[in-house]
């Protein structure tokens, strides 16, 4: 039996005596690859914080075995803590690795120094370790935080979200790495992220932080990594699998939860944008929504308060607050500049989705601690999806496709001829207004669960390629609710399987769809099928 290294023993965690996560019985074993799994909030850091000796429990206890001396951890942290006014190089920071070893008051031996440059080089530094840290690429900040960590002659190397901020191909550079290194020497590590696709081929044990509750087990068991291969083997797939993936038990519930409600949703909004001719405004919305997002996220720094890491729902609410707000202006603003008729209203939405664009890069590039959710979401993860956030998203758009289908022939109506409409007496500033409405809860309630990327891919494409094949509203509108769903769930699957991000392998997966749809509108003889959309 592998030997434990660290055991916790009904442990509680928390702040001020309060516990955050409480009952935590289990135990890391020697010369492992541990990955701590979770969403923004639900108490990775304070988990391992707790383990450093950052933090005391707040009741239960933390046992460790090491031979006849404390325990040496070799702690890699997020490296967006640093303040780059330190006129730090690279290998200054890695000498710091040896200073534990180094009595008060005395220099650095020069046997220290060469073990640092030693570390360097095994990370992979040693190329920049005299240029300055500040300086230096994500990756490049990585592996000089990992050669420190070496220095420090580590039991158990613990790495904070070491991939944050980095690139998809840094991000599997470093964490093959950090198995290479962990073969090589027998270290024993210890992973915190929220990055299940990058982690899966590595970590051999998983503890996933849920909703309050701490699971552990292997990888395998936790992950059901085998049985998203074997439903995606067209040839072997079975209702045994189909039934495992679907089990109200699945680790990634949630996930697939989420994106087949917005597959669903937004295509029911996006048939309004098509019709009314606003796909443009669908381009622009999920982009403007975002930036509602970021401001909201800045909010707390700029005024100088933290939502603590423990406050999940609360930081989920502010976001949505921000989101919705800038998409209801937005919405607003455009349609009152359009009824004017001044300008040219694909100019307006070009610019302000260029400018929205801009304006997130410059919140995030002075709020880089909201920065590493934010390119989660940009990139289109949907990992780690709570059971609030899921009950606010799956509220929140079931809302929508109820009005939407309660007032759908005052929302037609109002949309295809608004003179008859006047001439019924129909309230159309109201049912516009409506309709706006809808659109911007279901556009930034897509943005905050999935980011603004399949926002707008659902919002319009499944639209798009309903609209060749239809023959009323009705089936134009179930259809395309029908291709978005299907849609989703499919590249959620083929995302799992690829180690892909769920975003642009399901935007991939739906333009490839139109894309045969088209093709299919072109050759099939008129009367076929409908001709492809054209913009006015």
């Amino acid at each position: 039996m592998t030997e434990a290294l660290i055991t916790l023993d009904n442990l509680s965690i928390g702040y001020s005596n309060q516990a955050v996560l409480s009952g935590i019985s289990l135990s890391i074993a020697r010369a492992s690859f541990t990955a701590i799994l979770g969403a923004n909030g639900s108490g990775k850091s304070t988990l391992l914080k707790t383990m450093l000796g950052l933090l005391p429990p707040v009741a239960g206890r933390i046992t460790t075995t090491a031979s006849g001396a404390p325990l040496v951890f070799g702690y890699v942290p997020q490296a967006i803590q640093f303040d780059p006014i330190y006129l730090l190089t690279g290998f200054d920071v890695a000498l710091m690795g040896v200073y534990g070893r180094v009595r008060s008051g005395r220099l650095v031996p020069p046997a220290e120094r060469a073990f640092t440059r030693e570390c360097l080089n095994a990370a992979g530094a040693d190329a920049f370790a005299h240029q300055r840290f500040a300086e230096l690429s994500g990756g490049q900040k990585q592996r000089v935080l990992i050669a420190r960590a070496l220095a420090t002659r580590p039991d158990i190397l613990v790495l904070d979200e070491p991939t944050a901020g980095v690139d998809r191909e840094a991000t599997k550079a470093v964490l093959e790495f950090i198995a290479g290194i962990r073969r090589e020497r027998g270290i024993t590590v210890l992973l915190v992220t929220h990055d299940f696709a990058s982690v899966r081929h590595h970590a051999e044990q998983v503890i996933w932080l849920y909703d309050g509750k701490v699971m552990h087990g292997t990888a395998q068991e936790l992950l059901s990594t085998n049985g998203w291969r074997k439903f995606l083997k067209w040839g072997s797939a079975n209702m045994d699998t189909l039934h495992q993936i679907l089990s109200p038990d699945f680790l990634l519930r949630n996930s697939i939860y989420t994106s087949v409600l917005v597959g669903f949703a937004c295509p029911l909004v996006g048939v309004f944008l098509l019709v009314r001719r606003l796909v443009f405004m669908g381009v622009a919305l999920p982009q403007i929504s975002s930036t509602g997002v970021a401001i909201a996220l800045s909010l707390p720094m700029w005024f100088g308060f933290k939502l603590s890491e423990h406050s999940s729902h609360s930081a989920h609410m502010f976001a949505f607050a921000g989101s919705i707000t800038f998409s209801l202006a937005a919405i607003l603003i455009l349609a009152f500049l359009e009824r004017r008729g001044s300008g040219q209203p694909e100019g307006r939405l070009g610019t302000a989705y260029v400018v929205s664009a801009a304006l997130s890069i410059l919140l995030l590039s002075k709020n880089p601690y909201g920065e590493i959710g934010w390119l989660d979401m940009l990139k289109g993860e949907v990992i780690t999806i709570s059971d609030f956030d899921l009950g606010l998203t799956a509220a929140t758009l079931s809302l929508v496709i109820a009005v939407l289908g309660t007032f759908h022939k005052e929302l037609l109506l109002v949309s295809f001829d608004r003179e008859m409409a006047i001439i019924l007496r129909k309230r159309v500033v109201f049912w516009d207004a409506l309709l706006y409405v809808l659109i911007g809860l279901t556009v930034s309630m897509a943005v905050l669960s999935v980011g603004p990327l399949i926002a707008f891919g659902f919002l319009l494409i499944p639209a798009l390629t309903a609209h060749l094949f239809a023959r009323n509203m009705h089936g134009f509108t179930m259809m395309a609710s029908l291709i978005g769903g299907v849609v989703a769930f499919l590249g959620f699957c083929l995302a799992y399987s690829f180690d892909l991000p769920v975003g642009p392998t399901d935007v991939v997966l739906l333009g490839g769809i139109y894309a045969c749809a088209w093709i299919v509108a072109r050759i099939v003889p008129a009367g076929g099928v409908r001709q492809p959309y054209k913009a006015r």
